[in-house]
């Protein structure tokens, strides 16, 4: 059987797909890169080159022999070709946190302008220049797991082997979900899960993953010498019940991780050759029947990155990048989004934002996970010919978003429960993981905001949150998670 080609392989890519090229020679390079470009371009997506080791003109070059009109797509905005100066050294040193803004709002302008998704790649040798903030490249790519999966980007890290010490390549190793070597792109086994940057936290994920691996049995109370009194023995029971209670949530954290690491790497590739198959098959029922597969692996695939969501927020390690971010742009983020579940259950739409909002201190994508899951959740639990409200207001030093349904609403007993991870209003109705309000609280939390519901069973239900305004030029803005 003939060996797959990288223009087999590349389509299999999807917006969210964070890759690592590890390339040791131009021609092994050029032969991913090329078709890279090239499916990015025939999909509709913006496209950005950030060079580093080569020139402008070579770039450009190589895409042409690959069949790339660059002149034409240059002008027409759906390709750029920039340099590590205007993007990673932008300012003169490298900054994670100002890189991953500048590729959301790159992502951002690019649907505005009609393009279905940005596709990135550049040149990482830039890090081996000495610049300040280059020894924060692992964190970065660390970073971009957070946010790439929810997001409409994808890209492709360019390492080039011989170049790099083994310490860069190993950091690359551990932050990148798949990774592209010789004529091979597979699930990278040696990826860690967000947040394993530190070595003991990574010490606990490798026990994790040892095959003997098992939670600990609860201790076994010590001997007390019969001269101890009744408060020294309740004291050492007490601490004893504590130690056992802090390595039992250890143990279920770890297992978080281990669940939205190890079942991600097979569903990608049982996702990828699903992929290939939907290209080759041309006969409906087959075809059909490949389409069931990759809707049930996107859906379990989404099932882990909610899993993750819910470790790293009862960790207290939530990443969320908070930036200026105007009112308007953010309830029209939602409203496109309920855009697609009312045209598809025959739902009235209703927006109302108060004039002259100030902007809000917030990490867009994360906010926008939570319009999508209080949306979500209304479009389930309203009928057909319903109503449901997103609205905008002012609320003190805080602005309040909500989304309101005239739905089925919630017993008022459980308006504190609905926010607890996996709690369902009907136990076992099979619509959800319920883990959607309980990321929303995590994220809002995270934003120094807070969450509530107000409901009536049969009448409804009224999602609320706040977020923090933002600072005025001038005046510091402070975005912490609440106590």
């Amino acid at each position: 059987m003939a060996r797959a080609q990288p223009s087999d392989v590349i389509p299999t890519l999807r917006p969210g797909d964070h890759v690592c090229l590890f390339y040791e020679s131009q021609e092994e390079q050029r032969a991913w890169l090329v078709p890279f470009f090239r499916e990015g371009l025939r999909r509709g997506e913006a496209c950005v080159y950030i060079m580093d080791q080569h020139h402008r003109h070579d770039v450009a070059a190589a895409l042409h022999a690959g069949g790339v009109d660059v002149r034409a797509e240059v002008r027409r905005g759906a390709l750029s070709l920039l340099t590590q100066d205007d993007t990673y050294l932008r300012g003169g040193r490298f900054d994670p946190g100002a890189m991953i803004t500048l590729l959301q709002g790159a992502t951002r302008d690019a649907l505005r302008r009609g393009f279905t998704a940005l596709r990135v790649t550049g040149e990482m040798t830039w890090s081996l220049g000495g610049e300040p903030g280059c020894e924060r490249l692992v964190e970065y790519e660390s970073l971009l797991n957070d946010i790439f999966p929810r997001s409409k980007t994808l890209a492709i890290c360019q390492y080039h082997r011989p170049r790099f010490p083994a310490e860069l390549l190993l950091g690359a190793l551990r932050t990148h979900p798949t990774a592209i070597l010789g004529e091979d792109l597979c699930a990278n086994p040696y990826c860690e899960p967000a947040g394993l940057l530190g070595d003991g936290a990574r010490v606990e994920w490798m026990f994790a993953q040892l095959p003997r691996w098992c939670s600990a049995d609860a201790p076994h109370p010590a001997s007390v010498p019969s001269e101890l009194s009744v408060p020294e023995v309740q004291r050492r029971a007490l601490a004893a019940r504590e130690q056992h209670v802090e390595r039992m949530l250890r143990a279920r954290d770890n297992i978080l991780r281990v669940v939205a690491h190890d079942l991600r790497d097979p569903l990608n590739v049982v996702l990828m050759a699903a992929h290939k198959l939907q290209r080759l098959l041309v006969q409906p029922v087959p075809r059909q029947s490949v389409d069931t597969i990759v809707r049930a692996v996107n859906q379990a695939r989404r099932l882990i990155h909610d899993l993750r969501d819910v470790a790293l927020i009862e960790a207290g390690r939530l990443g969320v990048h908070p930036t200026p971010q105007e009112v308007t742009l953010l309830v029209e983020d939602a409203r496109s989004s309920l855009l697609a579940h009312a045209e598809e259950r025959g739902l009235d739409v209703e927006v109302r934002v108060s004039p002259e909002l100030p902007p809000v201190l917030a990490d867009r994508e994360r906010v926008h996970q939570v319009f999508s899951n209080l949306i979500g959740n209304a479009a389930k639990f309203t009928p057909a010919g319903g109503r449901i409200s997103l609205g905008a207001s002012r609320l003190r030093h805080a602005v309040c978003f909500s989304v309101v349904d005239n739905g089925r609403g919630i017993p008022h007993g459980n308006l504190e429960r609905v926010f607890e991870p996996f709690w369902q209003q009907v136990a076992g109705e099979g619509r959800g993981s319920g883990l959607g309000l309980a990321i929303s609280k995590g994220i809002v939390e995270a934003h120094g905001g807070r969450i509530w519901a107000e409901a009536e069973e049969g009448w409804g239900s009224a999602f609320h949150f706040t977020l923090p305004v933002a600072a005025p030029r001038g005046g510091i803005a402070v975005c912490s998670p609440r106590p």
